[in-house]
């Protein structure tokens, strides 16, 4: 209570007393007196509990405040001191691959991140490392669908063959449902090497850190992408369904059926993930000019620098490890890749030719998980 109502409220009460004791009334009276003791101590011991929350409380606010700031600090502290790393260990990675002295921070950081003070299997910058990646997904479509699993360990993974019993039906009310039995294999995915190699002259050394760093990226990525790519196709052709590896009805011709027939034989993909994948000469050659049973073409161009146009709704992607006269058509993400060891850079100087040799090495392994989840069709060469 506050100190106007308790002063109303003691005033009050000593008024009745004094009234209960005019009027002969005493023991009231004294009843009435050991109320306004009683009175007393607890205005005393709200003033007194009152004093104390405020004081704790102030106390509280600037502790959790100064927490506050320690916490943000440390955090700021330590997110600058990693980019300061990570940006002194890219200038001693390439320092280092071009032959130049580090200075002394860079030699921390390079020891902070690779653990030896000289090691010819460097990791490659985190950023660089990104941009590399990026760059092998615009090289082919195919390398970008994929599911990349960067796990750096050996994995085993369930490739499904068939439903042998108790597909999703229609059931009487109260009936229960055959219970589902799934027929899998396992593939492990330790890896398989993938490596791009690259030659540089002593005097072509001598360029800066951001042409060779420019250089080095596109480099290793269009070798990685290229090796990447044939082996996606090749994964899909060894895994891919026998009812689902499929010719043309007529020699050196594709058909409307065939390509209707061909998107018929896909199962257990995301629809909205189905992608023909298919050489830029293919597409032109057998699909640009190819109409329905109502005579509308059936290839929609796209003016679009990754979808190339569509049909029959699926996205038609270019990529130049398709054979020729052939077209995938599937989801490419039911063939997940396991990165076992990430892309870096190993190098080795030979004395006699002047030239440095880098390798771009990555070990990665897939599978199609989903035999049904592509369909090939190829363009028949003979009767």
């Amino acid at each position: 209570m506050t100190i106007d109502e308790f002063n109303a409220k003691r005033t009050e009460m000593l008024d009745r007393a004094e009234k209960l004791i005019n009027d002969g009334k005493v023991n009231e009276a004294k009843a009435l007196a050991d109320e306004v003791k009683n009175l007393d101590a607890q205005f005393e011991a709200e003033k007194e509990t009152s004093a104390e929350l405020n004081m704790l409380k102030g106390q509280s606010v600037k502790t959790i405040e100064n927490l506050a700031k320690i916490e943000e600090n440390k955090f700021t502290e330590k997110e600058n001191t990693e980019m300061k790393t990570d940006a002194l260990y890219k200038q001693a990675f390439f320092n280092t691959l071009l032959g130049k002295e580090l200075t002394p921070e860079q030699k921390n950081a390079f020891v902070h991140t690779t653990g030896l003070p000289n090691a010819k299997s460097l990791p490659i910058p985190t950023e660089t490392l990104n941009e590399i990646w990026s760059l092998v997904s615009e090289e082919h479509a195919i390398t970008k669908d994929i599911r990349k699993i960067f796990s750096k360990a050996v994995i085993e993974i369930p490739v499904h063959s068939a439903i042998v019993a108790g597909a999703a039906t229609t059931v009487n009310e109260g009936a229960a449902n055959a219970d589902e039995q799934n027929t899998f294999t396992s593939v492990t995915l330790s890896g398989k090497d993938f490596s791009k190699t690259i030659d540089i002259s002593y005097a072509a050394l001598a360029m800066t850190i951001e042409a060779f760093e420019a250089y080095l990226k596109q480099e290793i990525a269009e070798g990685i992408a290229d090796a990447l790519a044939d082996d996606v196709f090749a994964i899909i052709d060894s895994g891919i369904a026998n009812a689902n590896i499929l010719e043309t009805a007529a020699v050196g011709t594709m058909t409307y059926a065939d390509i209707a027939g061909a998107f018929a034989k896909l199962k257990g993909v995301t629809n909205s993930k189905v992608t023909v994948y298919a050489t830029r000469a293919t597409v032109y050659n057998y699909l640009a000019t190819l109409e329905d049973t109502e005579g509308h073409l059936i290839f929609q161009p796209n003016a679009n620098a990754e979808i190339q146009g569509y049909l029959l709704g699926a996205p038609v992607k270019f990529d130049d490890s398709v054979a020729a006269n052939r077209l995938y058509i599937g989801d490419a993400s039911k063939v997940p890749y396991n990165v076992v060891q990430d892309i870096m850079v190993e190098q080795d100087r030979n004395i006699k030719t002047h030239v440095v040799t880098y390798s771009g090495y990555a070990r990665m392994q897939g599978a199609l998980v989903i035999p049904t989840a592509f369909a090939r069709l190829s363009v028949k060469t003979q009767a």
